[in-house]
């Protein structure tokens, strides 16, 4: 499957758009224009579209970045962190940015939220913090979506079973919110938070896949543009 995605054409592409938004051409114009041109289909196109970055960008989200939370404060972007991992588990398509972050190829999510395959991942993930330890462990839940109240009190109840200090908080626009907390850590891959948060960055996803299926998953900074 590596090969089927990691193509010369997709490489290419990786190179050109690369150079374009280096020298500040707009960003989703060239998206389209460089796929097109490359015969991308639409798994490439998605991993061009979230997982290449302007070299300031990519510099700042690595100098952000640990891979330690023992002891720390952790804000988790549940949705974010459990749809990458439900997504791996599913088989489909993961992969890792040319910033180092883990991203889902953005497939359609439906009720995936309710899915057998969710409580696996939401298990793996009370697992990684079981055995890592934070000082405290805060989810924050989309409100908007369906059953996230639930989820919410899911996770409270798991976070006591497992002895992990935390809450589960529903919040109507986690990303804003995650994008203000001054302390801590802040578990995502929203490029947005990613640039704009103060706080350390920690990519969750890859540290629980890492630590129990070693996946080589396709990697973007292996293409240098």
């Amino acid at each position: 499957m590596m090969n089927e995605i990691i193509t010369s054409d997709l490489k290419q592409a990786v190179k050109d758009f690369s150079y374009l938004i280096e020298n500040q051409y707009p960003r989703k114009t060239i998206l389209k224009i460089i796929s097109d041109r490359y015969l991308l289909n639409k798994t490439q196109r998605v991993l061009l579209g979230r997982g290449i970055f302007k070299k300031d960008e990519v510099e700042q989200r690595v100098r952000k970045r640990t891979e330690s939370i023992r002891d720390k404060l952790v804000y988790i972007d549940t949705y974010n962190v459990l749809f990458i991992l439900s997504n791996y588990l599913l088989g489909r398509i993961v992969f890792i940015g040319n910033d180092g972050f883990i991203r889902d190829a953005g497939e359609v999510y439906g009720k995936l939220h309710r899915e057998k395959v969710f409580l696996e991942a939401i298990g793996y993930l009370l697992d990684y913090l079981g055995y890592t330890i934070p000082a405290q462990t805060i989810f924050l839940i989309d409100s908007p979506v369906s059953f996230s109240g639930e989820l919410a009190i899911e996770l409270k109840n798991l976070l006591i079973e497992k002895k992990v200090s935390g809450d589960a908080r529903t919040i109507h626009n986690p990303d804003a919110e995650m994008i203000k907390i001054s302390e801590g850590i802040v578990a995502t891959s929203d490029s947005e938070i990613l640039d704009e948060s103060a706080c350390q960055l920690c990519d969750l996803p890859y540290l629980i896949l890492n630590s129990r299926f070693s996946p080589e998953l396709p990697d973007l900074r292996k293409i240098r543009g």
